[in-house]
C-alpha cells in the first residue's frame, strides 16, 4: 500500500518544526548592519506561520524605509533563509 500525503499536510509538518523570522538590515553610518525579529535568543516566540511573518515584515519595511533594507526570512532553528520572499526598501 502506497502513503501519499497532500501538500498541506507536508507544509503543517513543515511549519512544526521552526518558526519564522524576518531578517534585515540597518543602514547605519554607511555601514549594513544585520538583524532580525522576533528575538528567539531572549525566548520571544517567532511567527507560526509564513503568512503573519510577510505582513509584519512588509510593515516594518514601510515603517523604516530609507533606514532598512534586504528584508528576507529566515528560519528560528538554524537562521538559514525560507522561501523566496525578499524586498528590497531603499
Amino acid at each position: 500500500m502506497r502513503l501519499i500525503m497532500e501538500l498541506s499536510e507536508v507544509n503543517k509538518q513543515i511549519d512544526r518544526n521552526f518558526q519564522y523570522l524576518v531578517h534585515f538590515e540597518l543602514i547605519k553610518d554607511g555601514i549594513l548592519i544585520a538583524d532580525h525579529f522576533p528575538n528567539v535568543e531572549d525566548g520571544e516566540e517567532g511567527f507560526s506561520n509564513i503568512k503573519d511573518a510577510i505582513k509584519i515584515g512588509e510593515k516594518y519595511a514601510k515603517a523604516t524605509r530609507g533606514y532598512t533594507c534586504n528584508f528576507y526570512l529566515i528560519r528560528s532553528d538554524n537562521f538559514t533563509p525560507v522561501g523566496n520572499w525578499k524586498l528590497k526598501n531603499r
